[in-house]
């Protein structure tokens, strides 16, 4: 088995980059010697590196160059590069016309040895010389000026001591200053303060003027800025949020200002956009704000930092005339809302935002007392409906109004769905899930013309599924058992499509712990089936191959993924299977809890031997996740109080590993031990001791008979069922083959047909065998009409028939028309330039 529990990539993403703030050479009036990090332009990968566009004499350097454009500020900013050692070596800034230039030069040992600054009104050079004990100096010359200013700093115990154009005294910790004492000409000294997080972030400057507090994104821009003045104690806040490139650079980049942006009032600052050229051609950003798909972007930003500012700052009051005060960040915005009861709470929505409120348990609030308003997590792009009592609905436009004359309200083909439309309203809508949502609690609605492509599909968008699905049902019986026993225990089968399954069977079907991966494209998961790949249970972890691990138990509803490219790690939120939100886990200002939530919810906690992301209870690993050891090995799976308990796999090396049940940390229940490639057992574990009957690893011989008996029962199952849908393929009564006739090859007609029978029955049949029927009766159809067969699966729920208990040959033959279909519109789609 090809080892698949990669995990490494995942702690590297907890590492910080260096963010665009003051650093301590900065602080001490040294320019940094990597600026690159500092003002967040990073080289690409590879060959991929920033380049100067339209500059031809810059192409004749050894270097390579990047410029950066933010049109709103009139500003353009061109950086040029020493690649090998990754350092800045010249800056310039065009702003309105007027250039400003700064050129830097190191010694051998790679300090900074001179800074050239010159600007339409300035220009100076500074001249940079150290010591070996750590002394340094600097000699600023103004041009035209005989004589320079000089500068030295002094090594000691705390920091450094300087003299020259001020004194300086700075205290260090841990090559961070932590205080620096300065005296201007004998007057009164002045103390500046700085803290730090765990990052060796600045997270506080303190003057004798004010305090100044920061955050950072996990990609470690700055997140918000918070100025306190220490004399009239006002407070200046500002929040900032980044669209990115896929080389980590941001293109966009959104400041607010007491949210008055967002509210769609001009202020400044205005968002900054950045265009950057690379080497390999690629254009990142845009120069054009007013470009339709760049306000798109600036708007979505807007929204998501809106969300992250207003969720606990959202306030509302009762008040005497049964009326409220709704308040966000402080600010007074009952004006801008609508509102409706909805049981015994309010359903607010708030117009400039689009964004909908509860204010929960209303009627009973005392009056005159502010209580936190719950702000509703849905996407509200169609509209938005609850569900009451008595089983009625309130169903709400897009911008928050209520419709309140119904033409249509009635249930979906499924009886679960419900669908709905208000008088003189453009189309319906779908309320999925009508039967089983909760009353009181706000849905999104669903387009019925997105509904039916949904739950039905189209010729164009789904023809290609089919082929797959189609492809997969064959190769589910085709596969070949490679090792082990493949029909009662365990064993590894490879399919044609390169897809390897190792795990547990049971009849000859996935049945327990089962790990998947694929040749082709290195995906691999590790889960449990019960009968088929489609039958899935609990726990789940699967790795894309590339940058992200996602770790999921859907009967929880819950799940988290790391994103190794963009440093980022979110929690899962699903109903009903789906993910319905996620939510951005943020980094803690802790060395041990240092993401997200490690009492009660999802986090990553580094221990001293070990780093665990995963989900918590009360301050215990408990539910799924991974532990990665730093002295090797890792686990992944689930846990309860603190243990190994559930599915899971522990691996110490690429063919050293346990893969299956535990409880209570030990091995209990179906699981395979590798000891080497070639070398394991597997079979029923009891408190960590293997029972006496046991699978072991066979020789070649073994694999290829107990290969070809799998085949032989997978041929026999094969025409067994072949025999028994063709014995029924005239299943279809000489009414109801009038009645297919009746609808004319129309292909919505007879779906609709096929349905009701699968209606009719179900009155006296259920399980698989109501699925065999409905399936007999579309065989029925396929021998009457192969294409008008082929056409319906795209109009009916295609989960009312089972594909596999078709035919091979009735498989194949819709396969095939599937993949010529497909073939065509994907040739179409390339001379469209797709």
């Amino acid at each position: 088995m090809k080892r698949f529990f990669l995990l490494l990539i995942f702690f590297l993403a907890l590492q910080a980059v260096a963010q665009e703030i003051k650093t301590p050479k900065e602080i001490m009036g040294v320019p940094n010697t990597d600026l690159v990090t500092d003002f967040n332009l990073k080289i690409g990968e590879g060959t991929i590196i920033p380049k100067l566009i339209n500059e031809k004499q810059f192409d004749q350097r050894k270097n390579s160059s990047s410029q950066e454009i933010s049109t709103t500020l009139e500003r353009t900013k061109t950086w040029s590069f020493d690649v090998k050692n990754k350092r800045i070596t010249a800056r310039s800034i065009i702003y309105k016309g007027k250039t400003t230039t700064e050129n830097y030069t190191y010694n051998q040992e790679g300090n900074l040895a001179a800074y050239h600054y010159k600007s339409p009104n300035f220009n100076y050079k500074n001249t940079f010389s150290y010591q070996e004990n750590q002394d340094f100096s600097y000699e600023k010359k103004y041009a035209g000026d005989a004589e320079g200013l000089k500068q030295a700093f002094k090594k000691m115990d705390y920091g450094y001591i300087s003299s020259g154009l001020t004194f300086q005294k700075f205290y260090m910790n841990s090559n961070l200053i932590d205080k620096i004492i300065v005296n201007y000409n004998n007057d009164e000294p002045s103390e500046y303060f700085y803290k730090y997080n765990t990052k060796n972030q600045l997270v506080q400057f303190e003057s004798s003027f004010a305090i100044t507090d920061y955050s950072y994104t996990p990609s470690g821009e700055v997140k918000t800025f918070k100025e306190t003045s220490k004399r009239t104690n006002n407070t200046t806040k500002r929040s900032y949020v980044y669209l990115y490139d896929k080389y980590g650079n941001w293109t966009i980049s959104l400041s607010f200002l007491d949210l008055s942006y967002a509210k769609g009032i001009p202020s400044f600052p205005k968002p900054r956009l950045r265009k950057i050229t690379y080497s390999n051609g690629e254009v990142t950003g845009s120069v054009n704000p007013d470009d339709p798909a760049i306000k798109n972007k600036i708007i979505k930003l807007r929204r998501e930092l809106y969300n992250n500012l207003a969720e606990a700052n959202v306030t509302f009051r009762k008040t005497a005339n049964e009326s409220y005060l709704f308040k966000i960040n402080g600010q007074q915005e009952a004006r801008n809302t609508t509102s409706v009861f909805m049981g015994r709470s309010l359903l607010l929505f708030h117009k400039p935002y689009k964004q909908l409120y509860i204010l929960e348990n209303f009627e009973d609030k005392p009056v005159g007392k502010d209580f936190l308003a719950k702000k509703v997590a849905i996407n509200l792009k169609n509209g938005f409906w609850y569900k009451t009592q008595k089983g009625g609905v309130h169903v709400f436009r897009k911008d928050g109004s209520y419709i309140d004359k119904i033409a249509v309200y009635e249930f979906a083909s499924n009886n679960i769905d419900a669908v709905f439309q208000g008088e003189n309203e453009p189309e319906k809508v779908v309320l999925e899930d009508y039967k089983n949502v909760k009353i009181y609690t706000p849905y999104s609605v669903t387009l019925f013309r997105d509904y039916k492509s949904n739950s039905s599909g189209n010729m164009t968008e789904n023809t290609q599924n089919l082929a797959n699905s189609l492809d997969e049902y064959s190769e589910y019986f085709t596969g070949e058992c490679v090792n082990g026993d493949c029909k009662n225990g365990y064993g590894e089968k490879k399919f044609k499509d390169g897809k390897k399954a190792h795990g547990f069977f049971k009849d000859g079907k996935v049945y327990g712990p089962m790990h998947t991966s694929s040749e082709n494209d290195k995906k691999s998961s590790f889960t449990v089936f019960r009968g088929s790949f489609l039958d899935q249970e609990g726990f789940a972890y699967e790795y894309n191959g590339d940058n992200l691990m996602i770790f999921t138990n859907k009967s929880r509803n819950i799940g988290f993924y790391n994103d190794y490219k963009t440093k980022k790690t979110y929690q899962l939120n699903y109903s009903n299977g789906k993910v319905i939100s996620k939510k951005e886990l943020q980094y803690n200002d802790s060395k041990t809890c240092v993401v997200g939530n490690c009492t009660n919810g999802v986090g990553i906690y580094e221990y001293s031997n070990s780093t665990y992301m995963g989900t918590f209870k009360n301050g215990k690993r408990d539910g799924f996740g991974v532990l990665f050891f730093k002295s090797g090995g890792d686990y992944i799976g689930e846990f309860s109080n603190g243990n190994y308990h559930g599915l899971g796999s522990f691996t110490k090396s690429e063919y050293n590993y346990y893969l299956g049940y535990y409880q209570n940390g030990k091995p209990h229940g179906q699981g395979v031990q590798y000891y080497a490639k070639d070398n394991y057992k597997a079979g029923n574990w009891i408190n960590g001791q293997l029972e006496r009957k046991v699978s072991t690893s066979t020789s070649t011989s073994n694999s290829t008979s107990s290969s070809n008996s799998t085949s032989s029962s997978n041929s026999s199952s094969n025409s067994t069922s072949t025999s028994t849908s063709a014995s029924s393929s005239n299943i279809f009564s000489e009414t109801q083959k009038k009645k297919v006739l009746a609808c004319k090859n129309d292909s919505e007609c007879v779906s609709k047909y096929i349905t009701s029978l699968y209606t009719e029955e179900r009155k006296t049949l259920s399980g698989q065998a109501l699925i065999k029927k409905t399936t007999d009766y579309y065989h029925s159809l396929y021998m009457m009409n192969p294409k008008l067969a082929y056409d319906t699966l795209f109009k009916m729920d295609i989960s009312l028939i089972d594909l596999k208990m078709l035919p091979q040959a009735v498989q194949a033959d819709l396969k095939a028309r599937a993949q010529k279909l497909s073939d065509a519109y994907q040739k179409h789609q390339r001379k469209q330039g797709n």
